[in-house]
């Protein structure tokens, strides 16, 4: 089942974890970043970043990672996303 991707603003989704076939939809729709936010073994089943970041820049999609822990989000991560996204392709 693919993960719904949430439209935020025009160059802007979200969505809970990706699978690899959502890499796939996720260039079907023109998303040219992801930005992976999940610590790796969070939960059993995910994948690892190197699984989707092997899938992603197959599919030409920049791939970033900054995992956080929910509820437990720092200043610093704050600042880290933020220049991400500055930074990433849109």
């Amino acid at each position: 089942m693919m993960v719904d991707f949430v439209k935020l603003q025009e160059d802007l989704y979200v969505a809970p974890q990706i699978q690899a076939e959502d890499i796939i939809h996720a260039k079907e729709i023109g998303i040219r970043t992801i930005m992976v936010n999940r610590p790796e073994n969070e939960e059993i089943g995910q994948p690892s970043k190197d699984e989707l970041r092997a899938l992603a820049e197959a599919q030409d999609i920049i791939f970033l990672e900054l995992p956080v822990i929910s509820g437990r989000i720092t200043d610093d991560q704050v600042d880290a996303f933020a220049t991400l996204l500055k930074s990433a392709q849109m």
